[in-house]
């Protein structure tokens, strides 16, 4: 009986971990994953102030590449986000996290409605590759890739 119960508490305990075995980094990974795409979604420009290394490159679905924070800033930034462009992802599937000491690479695949004013409101599926770089003890995110899925 005592066997049984001890059963009972441990699968308790394994049912109320969310992903088993994940480490401390997966974690803090997920977690910035989820916060770029809360960001995304809120339109919070302070977020990103933080988030990207100074030499971050990104290619987004559009196909255009950015190379650094002042590119990203004001192509991404400025005239994205200012002008009311969001992008509220749902459904956010990370299939894939390889850390590598202080290099992680996150891979998955979503959907959202992105959105502009005076726009009508875009379903997209999209898959995504982000590289991150560990400084400081926090993941900032070095390069990301974004495309969508026809």
């Amino acid at each position: 009986m005592k066997n049984r119960g001890l059963l009972v508490v441990l699968l308790a305990l394994l049912l109320a971990h969310p992903v088993l075995g994940q480490t401390a980094d997966e974690e803090s990974l997920r977690a910035e994953l989820a916060a770029v795409f809360n960001a995304l979604a809120d339109g919070n420009f302070d977020y990103f102030t933080t988030h990207y290394v100074d030499d971050a490159t990104r290619i987004h679905m559009t196909g255009g590449v950015d190379i650094g924070w002042d590119e990203t800033k004001a192509t991404f930034l400025e005239q994205g986000m200012e002008s009311g462009w969001r992008f509220k992802a749902s459904g956010l599937d990370v299939s894939d996290i390889r850390i590598f000491d202080d290099v992680a690479i996150t891979a998955g695949t979503g959907s959202a409605v992105q959105s502009m004013p005076g726009v009508e409101d875009e379903t997209l599926q999209f898959r995504f590759t982000y590289v991150w770089v560990k400084r400081g003890g926090r993941w900032l995110e070095a390069h990301h890739h974004v495309s969508a899925l026809e």
